[in-house]
Order: structure tokens, then C-alpha cells, then sequence
């Protein structure tokens, strides 16, 4: 887990050249100024929110079978989050 400041302009990754998620498991929190996106060939799905959150706030992503992918509680206010997973799929669900 990553945790920046929510003021300023610093996003929870900030990089000057982009970054790359390939694998590893990530829940950033930060300040959703200069959010960045992973590059586009990165090899792991990532999802993005602007979302304005308080200092204990629970997160949890779980998949359709309602098993757990990233779960963490944050120490810190900010407004916007990075999720990245191996176990993060696209595509529609469907019943």
C-alpha cells in the first residue's frame, strides 16, 4: 500500500516518464491532482478512480465470486486511488 499526501500536486504515482504495472499487487492513495495511468502495454489491468475518501476508510475489491483481490484501510484523506492486480480481468460479466 501507497499513501501520499492528499494537498499538492502529487498524485499517489508520480513519475516523469510513466510507469508500468506488470504483476504486482497495488492499492496508492494520494491526491488526485496530476493522476497518472499506467503506460498502455503495461501486462496487469489497473483501475483508476477520482474519489474523495476520509482518514480510516475501509477499501475492499472482490471478484464476482466475492473473493477478496485487495483490501486495506487507509491512514490518510485524499481524492483519488490506484488498484492494480494479476487477479484484475477485463471483459463483461454476464448471468
Amino acid at each position: 500500500m501507497v499513501e501520499c499526501s492528499s494537498n499538492g500536486a502529487d498524485s499517489p504515482l508520480d513519475t516523469e516518464n510513466g510507469y508500468y504495472m506488470n504483476g504486482a499487487s497495488l492499492i496508492a492513495f494520494g491526491s488526485s491532482a496530476m493522476l497518472e495511468k499506467p503506460q498502455s502495454d503495461s501486462l496487469a489491468n489497473s483501475i483508476l478512480a477520482g474519489v474523495s475518501y476520509s482518514a480510516g476508510t475501509s477499501f475492499t475489491l472482490s471478484d464476482s465470486n466475492s473473493n477478496v483481490i485487495l483490501s486495506t484501510t487507509t491512514t490518510k484523506s485524499g481524492g483519488a486511488i490506484i488498484l492494480s492486480s494479476p487477479n484484475i480481468k477485463t471483459g463483461r460479466r454476464t448471468r
